[in-house]
């Protein structure tokens, strides 16, 4: 408790930026910034503090300092974008949002900063204060996290933010009209676009005989089998299924072994830098919504090898 007060102090009356590049204890950075980040959110006091500033202009200021620095560049414009205060009927608050949601979208496909803010969530919990709202965000142990705890816990702290911003709470001028979907019940977006419904659908259409797992084995939300290679949630086993592969940057370009891919088999999704655990891979051009409500441009589509294990980054 009392290296989490220093922290925050240390975030708080310093100059943001290079406290957050001069901390030379990791631990106590994380610590500050994880209280700093809930009390931006939820502390009308702390916030007066911060400068307000064209969201625009911010953003633009924000790439130039984070630049060449991936961890903190995403981390930290996440801390200053909660922290510009932006009025309901400023115009410039939609960009606001479509910019922390981009920052929200980058963190799912890059496991060191995904890591590190549901870390950051996890370490506000220490804090009493916050104790009911990082509850939200999933418990997280700081010591182990494993990559699937890693996924589950990002897919909560995009849902948990939405819900405050769409109840007014988080600061940046928020919008209490976020729409919630009549077929999943999640908020954030409609039931024309919903990520479940569509998949839902499409495999009912799809099925030719196959179980609703659509190439993972078990089934919706089934843990893999002991000795199936699946040991401490990262790993999955599929079996010999059709996968959507869907390029973390959609249709710019041509596919490339290089790319992010989001495998999707209907009863899950996951993300995956791997190449070599695809057994056959062909063009295919269409589009899906993710979880997110976001349209996304599949690139292709093809097979898992029969028996292999795929390591995932984390179930988005």
């Amino acid at each position: 408790m009392a290296l989490c007060a220093k922290g925050a102090i240390k975030v708080i009356n310093s100059d943001l930026c290079e406290a957050d590049r001069t901390f030379s204890d990791a631990n106590e950075k994380l610590d500050g910034t994880a209280l700093y980040m809930l009390n931006a959110m939820l502390d009308s006091k702390i916030s007066k503090n911060i400068k307000n500033e064209n969201a625009f202009e911010l953003w633009k200021k924000l790439n130039d300092k984070y630049v060449s620095e991936t961890i903190n560049r995403i981390v930290g414009q996440v801390q200053e974008l909660i922290n510009c205060r932006m009025e309901p009927d400023d115009i410039d608050s939609h960009m606001y949002w479509d910019s922390y949601c981009a920052i929200v979208r980058n963190i799912q496909f890059d496991k060191i900063t995904r890591e590190q803010l549901v870390r950051v969530i996890g370490l506000a919990g220490l804090n009493e204060k916050f104790l009911s709202i990082s509850v939200e965000f999933g418990k997280v142990n700081d010591a182990n996290l494993d990559e699937d705890k890693i996924g589950e816990c990002m897919y909560r702290v995009t849902d948990t933010l939405t819900t405050f911003r769409s109840n007014g709470n988080m600061i940046g001028g928020a919008s209490k009209h976020h729409p919630t979907c009549n077929y999943c019940g999640k908020l954030g977006h409609m039931e024309k676009v919903c990520y479940k419904k569509q998949n839902d659908e499409r495999h009912e259409n799809e099925g030719n005989g196959r179980d609703r797992g659509g190439g993972y084995e078990g089934g919706r939300n089934d843990k893999p089998k002991p000795g199936s290679g699946g040991s401490k949630g990262h790993k999955m086993n599929l079996k010999l299924g059709r996968l959507l592969l869907l390029g973390a940057h959609a249709a710019l370009g041509k596919v490339k072994k290089s790319d992010t891919w989001l495998l999707d088999s209907g009863a899950n999704a996951s993300s995956c830098y791997s190449w070599n655990v695809f057994d056959t891979f062909s063009d295919y051009q269409d589009t899906m919504m993710t979880m997110l409500g976001e349209s996304m441009n599949i690139r292709g589509k093809g097979t898992a090898k029969v028996g292999d294990s795929l390591s995932v980054i984390g179930a988005m």
